[in-house]
């Protein structure tokens, strides 16, 4: 229930249902997620319906001359995103080391682009205070999803 109450300001997914659904209604909902949640974990099977996805293309580029000056935002039903930071949250942090989340951003309570930025600024920083100067490599994966077979990937 405490999760369902905490939902933050979101666009609904393909099912249409709102954010304010489940942060309003938790104590009327929270029993029957909760047990179709916990099904689908047991059963290890994740309902067709929270796949679904509405994809809108957002412009990297201006002008767009081609389909990879798009990156697609994907918009999953409010219900998925409840389901996946729950399964992050009791399966996947728990069992892994801490040691190996130290540089690590995605699905941290305090993880985000602009800790990543402000992590290297101060590691530089640091750095320049000993060192004349500070190499840096870094990567740009912007065009890594090129790569993937789009009409494989549809078929999936």
């Amino acid at each position: 229930m405490v999760i369902l109450s905490r939902v933050t300001k979101t666009d609904a997914g393909c099912d249409g249902i709102p954010y304010w659904v489940y942060s309003e209604c938790a104590t009327e909902l929270s029993h029957v997620l909760s047990c179709l949640i916990n099904l689908s974990i047991n059963e290890g099977v994740v309902p067709q319906f929270w796949k679904q996805a509405i994809i809108t293309p957002v412009p990297k580029t201006k002008p767009v001359s081609s389909v990879s000056d798009l990156r697609p935002i994907s918009v999953m039903p409010v219900i998925s995103r409840i389901v996946e930071r729950l399964v992050v949250r009791d399966y996947l942090i728990p069992y892994i080391a801490c040691e190996n989340l130290t540089d690590q951003y995605a699905y941290k309570a305090t993880g985000s682009t602009t800790c990543v930025i402000i992590n290297i600024t101060d590691t530089v920083g640091r750095m320049l205070e000993n060192n004349r100067y500070v190499r840096c490599l870094l990567l740009e994966f912007s065009k890594a999803f090129d790569t993937v077979d789009h009409l494989l990937l549809l078929n999936k």
